[in-house]
Order: structure tokens, then sequence, then C-alpha cells
């Protein structure tokens, strides 16, 4: 009888344990997925509303300067599908660029540009997913600086029928811009978070 009994507690708390470490493993997975949740502080779109791809694209997240008052050039970063931070410049007659024209030239620069680690894997893939519910005619709480130090914008790029679309994420500098829509809030947060991080 008593061996009955030291069999069942050693099962009871081999079913505990594993339990344990399955509830782990799983918070460890889902970690920034709650924390964005958390720290947007704005109720996100459920991804059952949307059909969100797997990363199958080169780029997903392309930063523009600009400064209109001077012929600058037009410099950022592309983030590629490994979390490289990939620093371009766009020389010559740039002030003229819109951000779509950028993106194409930065891109076709891309394969000659160095990287660096920027976004883990996991932060990546979990990013990715919140981009896809972003409200793509989203409005944003707009204030105009002016003090002619130029204006660096975050952009995500997502794909629609085959075509990169870039959707603004948020502006700084002469105008600041940040979004209204939670979803963007939460890229807004993470990339404010890693970049004063890397000053």
């Amino acid at each position: 009888m008593d061996g009955m009994k030291k069999l069942i507690s050693v099962t009871i708390a081999f079913i505990v344990a594993a339990g344990i470490f399955a509830l782990v493993l799983n918070v460890t997975k889902n970690d920034l997925k709650k924390q964005i949740e958390e720290n947007s502080g704005a109720k996100q779109s459920s991804a059952a509303e949307k059909s969100i791809p797997e990363i199958d694209q080169d780029v997903l997240f392309f930063s523009y300067f600009q400064n209109l008052s001077y012929n600058a050039d037009v410099k950022g970063y592309l983030i590629d599908n490994h979390g490289q931070k990939l620093d371009y410049v766009l020389t010559g007659n740039t002030k003229v660029l819109t951000a779509e024209e950028a993106f194409k030239k930065a891109l076709s620069q891309k394969d000659k540009l160095k990287g660096t680690d920027f976004i883990s894997g996991t932060d990546l893939s979990n990013l990715h997913e919140v981009v896809y519910l972003i409200d793509t005619k989203q409005e944003f709480f707009k204030e105009e600086i002016d003090e002619k130090n130029g204006t660096t914008t975050l952009y995500a790029v997502i794909y629609e029928n085959n075509k990169p679309k870039l959707v603004k994420i948020y502006s700084t500098g002469d105008v600041v811009e940040n979004p209204k829509d939670g979803n963007a809030v939460v890229v807004r947060k993470y990339f404010q978070k890693k970049l004063s991080q890397d000053e």
C-alpha cells in the first residue's frame, strides 16, 4: 500500500513539474508580446481579423532622415529579416525624394551595406506580427517643431499583392508624429527604447 502511495506521489510530482516546465517555456516565448501589450497602453487588434504572413521578405523596417531646409543627404537604416540594422546614405539631389523613392534607392544598395545586430529573432517575429495588425489608415498626433534639424521617420514594410508598402510608425525631429493606433504605439516604444540603448 505504501509503495502504491509513493508511486502516486511520484507520478503527481512529475506531472506538476512537467506542467510548470511547459508554462515557463510558453511565458518565455510570449514574453515580448506580453511586454509590448502592457507597455502600449492601448487595446490591440485581434490577429484573427487579419492574415499575418510568415517572415518571407528581405526588409521589415525602413528609417528615413530628411532635412528640407538644406540639401542634406538622405540617410537612415533598413532592418532586414535577420534583425540586422543596415545603415545607408543617399547622396546627390535627394532633397525632393519621397520616402518611397528613398526606400527603393536604399534597397538597391542593400547587398553592399554592412549590418549590425539590432533585433533578436523572437522579437523580430513578434514585431512582424504586430506590424500586420496596424491600421494603415491610422491618424497621428502631429506637432511641428521647425528647428531646421530635419525629420526622421520610421516605416514598417508590409506586402500587399506581392508589392512592398511603407506604413508610417512615427516621426521625430522638426516634425513629431506619434501614432494613434495601439499596434503602431507598440512598435514605436520598442524602437525608441532600442535606439536609446544603442546611443
